[in-house]
C-alpha cells in the first residue's frame, strides 16, 4: 500500500479556544471524542507502519530532524484544497514523550499538535491520562479587576486586522463604543513590529498590514466612529482572498470616500503604521487581542458586557449608560494570535 493512502484526509482542526475543561461532564464527554479521533488514527498507524509497540517513542521508524518534519506538515496539510490559499506554519516543535509536540498555526488560530519522529503520523491534541480528580473541579471564580480610575477613561484595543480573535473582540467592542459614546475614548490600535529597513512587518503577511493602513487612514480621514461602522461590516465578510473589492464595497456601504482613503494610505500610510509598531513595542505587546484600559491590561471576559463592566469600573463618575446591560455570548479569554 503507497505512503499517500496512510495521509488520513478528512483531517480536522479544533481551535484550541473552543477546548473548555472545565465541569466533569464536559470534560469527559471532550476525552470521549477525542479517544474516537484518537482510535482512527491510532488503527490506521497499526495496519500501515512498521510500527511492533510503544516504548517511549515509535518502534522501527527513523528519526526526521524537527525542521524537516515541519516542513513535511506543512506541504502536507498545503494539498488540503480547503487549506491551499491559508497561512500554514509551525510555531514551535520540540521532543517530548517519544514525539514532536508542536503548536501549529493555521490562519492565525493555534493548534497544539504532536508528529511521530518519522514524519509519517500527525496527532490532534494529547491527552493526560494521569489526571487528578480535582482537575475536573470547576476552576474557582477569578477576582474582579481594578483599574485606575480617571473622568474620561482611555481604552485601547491592540488587535491585528485579520486576526480571528481580534475581530472577535471588536465585535463584542462595537455595542460598547456605540452606548458610551464620546464619554469614553475606545480606540483600536494594530499590532506591527518594525521589519529594520524603514518598512513594518504584519503576523499574516503584507495584506494585513495595508489593511490596518487603510483602517487607520478611516481614523484619521473620518473618525473613530466612522472605523467602529466600517468594521461592523467588514468583519467576517472581507478574507484574503476577496480583499481587494470587498473593503471599497464595505467602506462605500457606509459612505467612506475609497479613493480619498487610498490618497490617505500612498502618503502617510506607512508613517501611521510605523507610530502602531513604535506603540506596540513600547508596550511590550504581541498578542491579538490585547485591551489596555487605563494603562492596565484586561484580563476578563470578550463580551459586551464584560467589556463596559470594566470600562465603567475605570470612571471617576461613570455615565448613566453603565447601568444599561448588554447581551452577547460568553467568549473564553485564552485565544490570541
Amino acid at each position: 500500500m503507497s505512503e499517500e493512502n496512510t495521509n488520513p484526509e478528512n483531517w480536522t482542526f479544533e481551535p484550541k479556544e473552543n477546548i473548555q475543561p472545565a465541569k466533569t461532564e464536559k470534560k469527559r464527554g471532550n476525552v470521549v471524542n477525542y479517544i474516537v479521533i484518537a482510535a482512527v488514527f491510532l488503527m490506521v498507524g497499526f495496519l500501515l507502519s512498521s510500527m511492533t509497540g510503544i516504548t517511549g517513542q515509535f518502534i522501527g521508524t527513523s528519526k526526521m530532524s524537527a525542521d524537516r518534519v515541519s516542513e513535511k506538515i506543512v506541504n502536507f496539510l498545503k494539498e488540503n484544497p480547503s487549506l491551499e490559499e491559508s497561512e500554514i506554519s509551525i510555531e514551535s516543535i520540540e521532543e517530548n514523550n517519544g514525539v514532536y509536540e508542536l503548536m501549529l498555526n493555521v490562519d492565525g488560530q493555534g493548534y497544539p499538535s504532536f508528529a511521530s519522529f518519522d514524519g509519517r503520523f500527525l496527532f490532534p491534541n494529547g491527552i493526560d491520562m494521569d489526571f487528578e480528580e480535582e482537575t475536573l473541579i470547576e476552576p474557582a471564580q477569578q477576582e474582579p479587576q481594578t483599574f485606575p480610575k480617571t473622568d474620561k477613561p482611555a481604552v485601547d484595543l491592540y488587535v491585528m486586522s485579520f486576526c480571528p480573535y481580534g475581530t472577535q473582540a471588536e465585535t463584542a467592542m462595537l455595542p460598547v463604543a456605540d452606548l458610551l459614546g464620546d464619554s469614553a475614548s475606545i480606540n483600536i490600535k494594530y499590532i506591527l513590529s518594525n521589519d529594520g529597513n524603514g518598512g513594518v512587518r504584519s503576523l499574516h503577511g503584507d495584506y494585513e498590514s495595508e489593511e490596518d493602513g487603510r483602517q487607520l487612514c478611516i481614523v484619521n480621514e473620518y473618525s473613530t466612529a466612522k472605523l467602529w461602522e466600517y468594521l461592523e461590516v467588514f468583519n467576517g465578510v472581507c478574507s484574503k482572498n476577496n480583499l481587494d473589492t470587498c473593503w471599497k464595497e464595505k467602506a462605500e456601504e457606509v459612505g467612506i470616500d475609497t479613493e480619498k482613503i487610498e490618497t490617505c494610505f500612498d502618503g502617510k500610510g506607512l508613517d501611521l503604521l510605523k507610530i502602531q509598531a513604535d506603540l506596540s513595542e513600547v508596550n511590550g505587546i504581541t498578542g491579538s487581542p490585547t485591551l489596555l484600559i487605563n494603562g492596565v491590561r484586561y484580563s476578563g471576559s470578550r463580551t459586551p458586557e464584560g467589556y463596559k463592566n470594566a470600562i465603567c469600573s475605570a470612571f471617576t463618575d461613570p455615565p448613566e449608560e453603565c447601568s444599561e446591560v448588554l447581551e452577547g455570548e460568553t467568549v473564553q479569554a485564552s485565544g490570541q494570535c
